[in-house]
């Protein structure tokens, strides 16, 4: 399947959201997706270099958003404690 038939097939399963910046926006309706709606992709950015030491600065915003996302989430899957309190904060 290809990304496109993949993204078609899951698009109506996605909630309507409003990002920290106010625009709208699209996720998938976790608790995860959630909780970062209220964080800036600065802030996202910041939390995994600090808890992973590893940078994207050379992506786009989009693109560091979605990887550290992906990143929170595996964390918090882990019950990582220093993730589940950022999501809290």
């Amino acid at each position: 399947m290809s990304m496109s038939e993949t993204l078609t097939a899951y698009r109506p399963n996605y909630a309507d959201g409003i990002g920290p910046n106010g625009t709208p926006t699209k996720h998938n309706g976790d608790y995860v997706a959630r909780r970062l709606l209220k964080k800036t992709v600065e802030e996202v950015h910041c939390f995994i270099m600090g808890r992973t030491g590893k940078a994207y600065s050379h992506l786009n915003n989009g693109h560091i958003r979605m990887v550290c996302g992906n990143v929170i989430r595996r964390l918090y899957n882990e019950r990582d404690s220093a993730t589940l309190v950022f999501l809290r904060s």
